[in-house]
């Protein structure tokens, strides 16, 4: 018979405890099972979460969202020959900067033909090798300025040419003689001086003025016009060719106003005496 005043007489105090007891313990045991269900669904919405943002990681639930890349700019550039620049800047997406690359495309212009106007030296003819004669100086001399070659030293004129007795030569100015003379510096400079001179004589003996006369040799090629050395005449020229004499080789040659030359190319070796540092070339003209 039961103790209990609460439970019937035929129940059995000690069986109800013992059937409690054993309906706890099928209860517990339901519990991990529910655990490990949690943790199954869990994990389950941790892969679906990360593979969503290894796919687009830009999405707003991503809360440590990777840095918007930079746009990319194609800027244009002048083209160094001068032509347009090209087209405007042009914003790049980043799939396409990461996929293609955009071409530039640069026009070309072909240049025109400049005509250019080239001036034809003078010919110069083989020249013909000159002999040196030594000439005394002359007893006129009447003191040189300073810096002017040869000031007031007179040298006499040939005769005037009768066309009748001469050959007619090929060109119209002749080296008189066939040959260069040799004077001594007549200027303050002394024998610190190297020169060619001469003038330059017409049909009647008549100096002739405003012609053109071309040195070439050892590093110059100068031209000098008749008339600016009267100390050799009044068709006098000059060119000055070092600071001391010296032994060279050097080719002279006659050219009208035009640069058309009208003697030959006459070939001069200069002397390294002080007493002949002044080569003499003398043309006198054969025809007209």
């Amino acid at each position: 018979m039961s103790k209990d005043p609460y439970l019937p007489d035929d129940v059995d105090p000690e069986a109800l405890k013992a059937a409690r007891r054993t309906s706890a313990g099928r209860a517990g045991c339901l519990t991990p099972n529910a655990i490990a269900g949690l943790f199954l669904v869990l994990t389950l919405v941790y892969l679906v979460y990360f593979g969503v943002l290894l796919a687009n990681p830009y999405l707003p639930i991503n809360p440590f969202p990777p840095r918007t890349p930079l746009p990319v700019y194609v800027v244009a550039t002048a083209d160094p020959r001068g032509l347009a620049a090209s087209p405007s800047p042009t914003k790049v997406p980043e799939v396409a900067r990461l996929t293609t690359l955009v071409p530039t495309v640069t026009p070309t212009v072909t240049p025109s033909l400049t005509p250019t106007v080239t001036a034809t030296p003078p010919v110069i003819t083989p020249p013909r090798l000159a002999t040196r004669t030594l000439i005394p100086p002359s007893p006129t001399l009447i003191g040189a300025a300073s810096n002017v070659p040869a000031a007031g030293l007179v040298i006499t004129p040939p005769p005037a040419i009768d066309p009748a007795a001469v050959t007619r030569a090929p060109f119209q100015f002749t080296v008189y003689g066939e040959r260069a003379a040799y004077i001594r510096n007549a200027n303050d400079q002394g024998c610190r001086w190297a020169s060619i001179a001469g003038t330059v004589i017409g049909l009647n003996g008549e100096a002739l003025i405003g012609m053109a006369v071309r040195v070439v040799g050892e590093g110059i090629d100068e031209i000098r016009f008749t008339g600016t050395a009267p100390a050799y005449g009044a068709g006098g020229y000059e060119v000055f060719l070092n600071s001391a004499p010296l032994e060279a080789q050097y080719v002279v040659q006659l050219l009208n106003q035009t640069g058309v030359p009208v003697s030959e190319a006459f070939t001069v070796v200069t002397s390294p005496e002080c007493e002949e540092n002044v080569a003499v070339v003398t043309f006198v003209q054969n025809h007209s």
